[in-house]
């Protein structure tokens, strides 16, 4: 029996990149707003990669936004890095 393309996990992920694309659409130019020049733009843990592959360098930022902050939402400041390297 053949499937109908519907069924085929290929259309799903379409409809879940469509989706995505749609959702957050409208955020693509806005600018940064309330903590966010801190957090992302004036943070030196995301303009270094060295910091993601040495975490324990992160240490010697103390601020709120430093290690603590880096070490609960590593991903997070790997996709800032990797968009700040771009």
């Amino acid at each position: 029996m053949i499937k109908s393309f519907t069924h085929k996990p290929l259309f799903h992920f379409l409809i879940i990149a469509l989706f995505s694309l749609i959702a957050y659409s409208n955020t693509f130019n806005v600018p940064f707003h309330f903590d966010d020049k801190k957090v992302i733009v004036e943070n030196s843990i995301i303009k270094d990669l060295g910091y993601f592959t040495s975490p324990s360098k992160a240490k010697e930022f103390k601020e709120h936004y430093g290690y603590h902050t880096f070490k609960s939402r590593y991903v997070g400041y790997l996709t800032f890095a990797l968009n700040y390297k771009v």
